[in-house]
């Protein structure tokens, strides 16, 4: 679903209500900017990226404001214009991903034994660098990140992801798993996998990503030997985001440059009036 359909959606949910009045954007949009950074900032895993896609989104917003209508629900609506944002920005990076995204090492188990996951102690995943655990989320494609910065940072669940990102619950779940699993064998284990086990199959990585989430999908009979140990790979890293990826601030810079410029249109408004 592309930007402009998500716009027309809004558009008719508005239709009976009154011509947005700037001032909202102001009192509305403008308290955003943090939230909306920390989902930029974790989707590009980069800072620079970040700017630009509030830049661009509020930009979007800006020139789209007079088509809406007051009373809008701004945290859907710019979340919606942001992701779109995202979707531009990656295009041809989604495009080169494509066959990343069915990588045959997240398909394996890992080749740690019981004994040696166990030896992952809350020491180890507070002291996690940073800097690495951002390097290896730009390595993953968008397409599996995005699902993951929905459920870490948003804290939004399976369900609400899933009607953001318009693809089924299921897949949300298993991007989760698979997003997980490659920072675990980037981080933890140098891509160590046992190559000799069967491939995980499709249901057997959503239902672990759900347990872990203790998020509710319809579960059926699957013959994973190693379910234990998947689950707890996919708990370690879920502490470690949770640990790692926290909240950061909106850039001052920004901040200012766009105060005047939703100003600059309220003014403008008045003006307006009266004429």
């Amino acid at each position: 679903m592309n930007y402009f359909s998500n716009l027309l959606t809004l558009l008719s949910v508005f239709d009976h209500q009154e011509k947005i009045n700037p001032k909202e954007l102001e009192t509305d949009a403008l308290p955003l900017m943090n939230w909306l950074y920390n989902f930029a900032f974790y989707s590009a895993a980069d800072k620079s990226s970040a700017k630009k896609l509030i830049k661009r989104t509020y930009s979007k917003a800006l020139e789209y404001f007079d088509k809406t209508r007051g009373g809008a629900d701004y945290k859907t609506w710019m979340l919606r214009v942001l992701l779109n944002r995202i979707y531009e920005f990656y295009s041809k990076e989604r495009e080169i991903q494509k066959n990343e995204l069915d990588s045959e090492n997240l398909f394996f188990v890992t080749s740690l034994n019981e004994n040696e996951l166990s030896e992952i102690n809350e020491s180890i995943i507070k002291s996690v660098d940073r800097e690495k655990l951002l390097e290896i989320l730009q390595r993953i494609p968008i397409d599996l990140r995005l699902p993951l910065i929905f459920q870490v940072v948003l804290k939004y669940n399976y369900e609400l992801a899933a009607e953001y990102i318009d693809i089924p619950v299921g897949t949300i779940a298993s991007r989760i798993f698979r997003a997980r699993k490659w920072i675990f064998n980037e981080l933890i284990t140098g891509n160590k996998i046992n190559e000799s086990q069967p491939k995980l199959e499709y249901k057997e990585m959503k239902f672990i990503s759900a347990e872990t989430d203790g998020e509710k999908l319809e579960k059926g009979n699957f013959s994973l030997n190693n379910f234990s140990n998947e689950l707890i790979i996919q708990q370690i890293i879920k502490k470690i985001l949770e640990i790692h990826l926290n909240p950061v601030e909106a850039p001052e810079g920004i901040k200012s440059k766009l105060k005047r410029k939703i100003k600059n249109l309220i003014k403008k408004g008045e003006r307006n009036i009266r004429k």
